[in-house]
């Protein structure tokens, strides 16, 4: 199977030119990627600074079966003790 296909999918579902998506999907994916690899400090001063990527990140591994992020580290760890 194709990477990034569910997300090229869903952007091409959405109206973007086929000639985006490739693009639009792989740096989805490094996002996603480069996000999952802050520690907590950073983490929080990108959410901080970049609250609104959020819904990039979230949308992408949504399509693809990943890993969501909330808006924190703190929620994060919430999230898991429950």
């Amino acid at each position: 199977m194709a990477r990034n296909h569910y997300f090229k999918q869903a952007l091409l579902e959405m109206g973007i030119a086929d000639t985006r998506v490739e693009s639009i999907a792989d740096a989805g994916d490094q996002l996603h990627h480069a996000v999952s690899c802050l520690d907590e400090r950073n983490y929080n001063l990108f959410m901080s600074a970049f609250s609104k990527t959020l819904n990039l990140v979230n949308a992408y591994g949504e399509c693809e079966g990943m890993r969501k992020f909330k808006s924190s580290i703190t929620a994060e760890k919430g999230e898991h003790m429950k």
